[in-house]
């Protein structure tokens, strides 16, 4: 391929290729889970793994240098060999430029976030790819190369991951990005507790949810007390239960005073995600007034009943849910409508057919009635505009209830195994 003749493409068709390759600029990475749970043969490592005496040069001068990011992938050490070969110059490829510098023009959301991180002793901006380090620069190389084209100057989606850090590296990162004045840069924080552990947790039957919890993780606590700071942070993410009861769901204000996320921090929230909880509960959102989006991930049961969101949400995501029990809306509906005043289709689905149903309003007299439906759903619903569902397991009743400006807009998004499940969507 003539990459010059690539790189004058237009920026449309650019952008498409490089949101297809989702990051993936090599074969130097690891399988995400999605893809061995859906491949037909697994290649597991047979034999004595030899490293020719290219290798061997290359992981003696190279590999303590990355060490702390790619110990967690020493089960292949083909796939560090590999990785280290491809280090030597693929930060400095011209397509993996050209797709970082739309990924900066995009404000981050072609390939995803740059995380800030600790290379050689130095800061530096890094793109991870499952968990796996793929480019890192300077801060001064990632404006020359990357950031200095056009009047997008502002680099405003760099994350801070806990996953990447012990206390220690946190308060040595803590400490570089106050003295190069890069607080401000961080527009993403990423939470976990290391003393919780949440994979365990995700089913765990007898979690104490009326249990006070005592927060003491160092590294959580220390991006707290830094928060404020960031005057740039919109987005926050956290993993396990504890922390999303003390630190979102406010419930543990009173047990863990001068840790959690004050009010100023709270207002400049547009972004939560949540993941690896065993059971949402009751969740209130309201004290994050300013709350955008919401996304959901791996957590065992959601009950839509119980979410209060701010006036201000508009898209709710929910992915890899085992259980949702969407609004309880039908009775309602089906106390006013009767059932001989619907509509029904069936839709045609990889996973079965799925009925549509509609109110027939030329069949119904008082209108009044299908007005009260319509207030109903749009009460239960609030401010949401986008609601997107991937991969939830069951949802109960297997019927739900959505209004048909949304649906009928696209608005409501029923993705991969969710289709399963659900038998009856009624549009009102």
């Amino acid at each position: 391929m003539d990459i010059r003749l690539f790189l004058q493409l237009p920026v449309d068709i650019r952008c498409l290729v490089y949101f297809q390759l989702d990051g993936e600029f090599t074969l130097a990475g690891p399988q995400c889970i999605e893809k061995l749970y859906a491949a037909e043969t697994v290649q597991v490592l047979t034999g004595l793994y030899k490293r020719t005496k290219y290798q061997k040069l290359i992981h003696k001068e190279l590999y303590h240098w990355f060490s702390q990011y790619l110990d967690i992938f020493e089960y292949s050490p083909a796939l560090i060999d590999k990785w280290l070969e491809y280090s030597l110059w693929l930060r400095y490829d011209g397509i993996v430029l050209d797709s970082l510098r739309l990924n900066h023009v995009y404000g981050g959301e072609l390939l995803g976030q740059i995380d800030c991180v600790e290379l050689g002793n130095k800061l530096r901006l890094a793109y991870f790819k499952d968990s796996m380090i793929q480019l890192w620069y300077t801060y001064r190389e990632y404006v020359r190369w990357i950031a200095n084209i056009g009047t997008e100057m502002d680099i405003d989606y760099v994350r801070v991951n806990l996953e990447n850090y012990t206390s220690a590296k946190l308060d040595t990162l803590l400490h570089d990005l106050k003295q190069n004045e890069m607080l401000p840069f961080i527009n993403c924080i990423l939470l976990e507790d290391e003393k919780e552990d949440d994979l365990s947790m995700k089913y765990h039957q007898d979690l104490d949810e009326d249990s006070p919890y005592q927060l003491t993780d160092v590294s959580v606590i220390s991006i707290i007390k830094n928060m404020e700071s960031m005057k740039n942070l919109i987005e926050i993410g956290v993993r396990g239960y504890h922390l999303y009861e003390t630190l979102i769901n406010m419930h543990g204000v009173r047990d863990n005073p001068g840790k959690t996320i004050n009010y100023i921090v709270r207002s400049r929230i547009k972004k939560i995600n949540l993941t690896q909880i065993p059971k949402l509960g009751l969740c209130d959102l309201t004290r994050w007034e300013n709350l955008r989006e919401l996304t959901l991930i791996n957590v065992q049961e959601i009950n839509l009943n119980m979410l209060v969101i701010p006036s201000k949400c508009q898209v709710l995501n929910v992915r890899k849910v085992n259980t949702l029990n969407w609004w309880l809306l039908l009775d309602a509906i089906e106390a006013r409508i009767q059932e001989n005043h619907f509509q029904k289709w069936k839709n045609d689905s990889p996973y079965g057919y799925t009925t549509l149903k509609r109110i027939n309003n030329s069949s119904i007299d008082d209108l009044d009635k299908i007005e009260e439906c319509k207030t109903l759903v749009f009460n239960a619903l609030g401010s949401l505009n986008l609601i997107r569902i991937q991969d939830v397991q069951q949802i109960k009743g297997n019927k739900i209830v959505v209004p048909s400006n949304l649906y009928d807009n696209k608005r409501i998004l029923l993705h991969g195994t969710t289709m399963r499940t659900v038998k009856e969507i009624i549009v009102v």
